[in-house]
């Protein structure tokens, strides 16, 4: 299967232990679908900076696909985050180079030999949702975004639409009744550590989390998203799709960093 991601991407920087990480939605899903065996490509805007440099050599050594990727004049996109017991806390987020990212006619040529598209809600892609051939499918992330305007617009484009919630309760249960009555395909909710709901249509499936020792949450949700796919995309039951995403994601967080 070839997954394409598109849009976000950003250096996650902690800057009082100075470490920094390539990451970011779309990049990270990228990431995670190849360490599953998928082809994978990542399309996006990086800047000249030396984490523009670092971006673009740690892709090319997880094996993902970057021909439609940009190197604009100016900086990366950066997104600061702090540790706290384990847990990440987001400080600011810098776009840079990335405010300005639009997809060509040409970057949409491109994803049509995709099977899957994946975008995130702070990608700025919308514009390609109705644009690419049926065949290809769709996956977006809201993340918290419950009441984005785009979703009653959007949905009736997406296969598979994501969003990170905080537990299995009626107010998760009609956010995922109301995006799939909008016309999405299946919809998901991660829950951290309570597991992930989805529903289809005509029931809701729950799984808890697979066990690890979390060390850093950081690329939890995107590696769910990727370990879904990896196992959507090839029609196996919705069931063993959450649980591939959980699978992924347990891996995930044993260490710091994305990946």
């Amino acid at each position: 299967m070839r997954l394409a991601a598109i849009g976000d991407n950003c250096v996650d920087f902690y800057e009082r232990q100075g470490w920094a990480y390539p990451g970011g939605n779309a990049v990270n899903v990228a990431v995670y679908g190849r360490q599953l065996g998928m082809d994978t490509a990542y399309l996006g805007w990086i800047g000249t900076d030396t984490f523009g440099d670092m971006m673009q050599e740690k892709l090319k050594e997880q094996g993902v696909e970057t021909v439609r990727m940009q190197r604009k004049e100016g900086k990366t996109a950066v997104t600061y985050i702090e540790l706290v017991d384990g847990d990440r806390k987001f400080g600011g987020d810098f776009l840079n180079v990335l405010e300005g990212f639009v997809l060509s006619d040409e970057d949409l040529q491109y994803l049509a030999g995709f099977d899957c598209v994946h975008m995130a809600v702070w990608g700025q892609c919308d514009a390609c949702l109705g644009r690419l051939p049926s065949k290809v499918k769709t996956s977006y992330d809201f993340s918290n975004k419950y009441d984005a305007p785009k979703i009653d617009s959007l949905a009736p484009y997406i296969d598979y639409a994501f969003f990170s919630c905080r537990e299995d309760n009626t107010f998760t249960r009609n956010l995922l009744k109301r995006v799939k009555e909008q016309g999405a395909g299946c919809v998901i909710a991660t829950l951290g550590e309570n597991g992930s709901v989805a529903y289809d249509g005509k029931e809701f499936t729950a799984i808890g989390i697979t066990g690890a020792q979390a060390v850093d949450t950081l690329g939890a949700g995107d590696s769910y998203i990727a370990g879904f796919l990896s196992r959507a995309l090839e029609g196996e039951p919705l069931k063993r799709c959450m649980q591939a995403g959980a699978d992924k994601a347990a891996l995930t967080i044993g260490h710091f960093g994305a990946w």
